[in-house]
């Protein structure tokens, strides 16, 4: 999975949090090899879209 950002934003599982998780700064991304499920927590005061970029593979 790869993340885009323009604000910081926590990479977690479920306990994603404003102090817990992998921070991604603006414009980084991330990839993740993992089957569970990723949230991402946003640290910023404004509305933040992700996206995500699942590539499976068989």
């Amino acid at each position: 999975m790869e993340f885009a950002n323009t604000v910081s934003m926590r990479i977690a599982g479920a306990t994603a949090a404003a102090r817990v998780g992998h921070e991604l700064a603006p414009g980084e991304t991330v990839t993740l090899n993992t089957k569970a499920s990723v949230y991402a927590y946003n640290t910023g005061a404004v509305n933040e879209s992700v996206s995500v970029l699942v590539n499976s593979r068989v």
